[in-house]
This record gives structure tokens, sequence and C-alpha cells, in this order.
């Protein structure tokens, strides 16, 4: 089991990486990267190399994925 990087949302950094995604939702490198790739996810590229998401943006997202089940 992957390890969480908190232990509660509100302790989450504000601004979380591909790789605090991939520990936060479980997920594998991989897995992560190609969900930073889908057009509805609310990353952003501050780099060739370094992507980002708002706590807030994920937070959204995920609910609004979560009403579409």
């Amino acid at each position: 089991m992957i390890k969480s990087i908190a232990t509660d949302w509100q302790a989450l950094p504000l601004i979380l990486t591909a790789a605090d995604v991939a520990r936060v939702l479980g997920l594998s490198k991989p897995t992560t990267y190609e969900l930073f790739a889908r057009s509805d996810f609310p990353a952003v590229r501050v780099s060739e190399r370094r992507l980002i998401v708002g706590k807030d943006k994920l937070k959204a997202w995920l609910d609004e994925q979560a009403e579409s089940v």
C-alpha cells in the first residue's frame, strides 16, 4: 500500500506535484501521468518536465468525477 503524504485533506500543500497526487490517490506514477494528460484534468505544466495541480482544483475535479458515476 502506498503511504499518503497527509492524514487529511487540510494538511496537503496548496500545490501538488504528480508524485504527490500519486501518493494521495494511491496511483502508480504511469497512471498518474495518464491522468495529468487528460484534457479535463486541471494540471498545469510549469516546465518541460514539471506538472502541478492546485489542491482546490484537484478536489473540484474529484467531486465532478464522483457526480458523474
